[in-house]
């Protein structure tokens, strides 16, 4: 995956609920694995409901709002780990979408999602494939 400015759905990492009552929450829990291709670079990730970003810090200027945003000290061949769970109010009983998005440091990089950089299979041990999760839970309001 390859951006700069614009936060881009991670594959496989959304999901949809019902809430059966407009005042029951949602519980959100993601772990994401990630690598980059180069060393002091970073990737960054948001969880959005339907199309609004949500559970990150306040949004700046040009500062977007994200729940993680790592620099790859080891030129990328080593996975990180971006976590967060966030209890939402979506205030409503239809169905909402909860997905996360990614966002690389600049064009001429690439960012990997639950593999390494060196993702051959002459690569060393810890070039390992791993996965990302995202689960949501309704809890009564």
């Amino acid at each position: 995956m390859s951006q700069t400015t614009t936060f881009t759905d991670v594959t496989g990492l959304s999901v949809s609920i019902t809430p059966s009552s407009s005042s029951n929450k949602i519980l959100v829990i993601v772990t994401v694995n990630s690598s980059n291709q180069t060393e002091g670079y970073r990737n960054a990730f948001r969880l959005v409901r339907n199309s609004t970003p949500i559970g990150g810090g306040t949004a700046v200027g040009s500062r977007q709002s994200a729940f993680s945003n790592i620099q790859y000290a080891s030129g990328g061949h080593g996975q990180l780990s971006h976590n967060t769970n966030f209890l939402d109010s979506p205030s409503t009983t239809s169905s909402t979408t909860y997905k996360v998005q990614m966002i690389v440091e600049t064009s001429s990089l690439t960012g990997y999602v639950n593999r390494s950089y060196n993702d051959s299979d002459n690569a060393e041990p810890y070039a390992v494939r791993t996965s990302s999760t995202i689960t949501v839970m309704e809890v009564k309001g």
